[in-house]
């Protein structure tokens, strides 16, 4: 896999975070606080968002530490 290849996975993984991911959390955050309380909506929101935050993370990680190691590489 070259840098290019990388660089493309993680735009792709970048565009999946901005309309996936955040307004996930944002709208975690807004029942939140709408509700003023927790609720069965709140902790089902909450563990979305983790399960999807999580392994999105793990893959960015990957992905950077692995175009690392080719630009030293080189």
């Amino acid at each position: 896999m070259t840098v290019e290849e990388i660089d493309q996975k993680l735009i792709k993984l970048r565009k999946f975070a901005n309309f996936v991911i955040t307004p996930l959390f944002v709208v975690l955050i807004a029942a939140y606080f709408i509700q003023k309380k927790t609720t069965p909506l709140v902790i089902i929101l909450a563990v979305v968002a983790l399960l999807v935050y999580v392994p999105y993370g793990i893959i960015v990680c990957y992905y950077v530490f692995k175009r690392r190691k080719l630009l030293k590489n080189q």
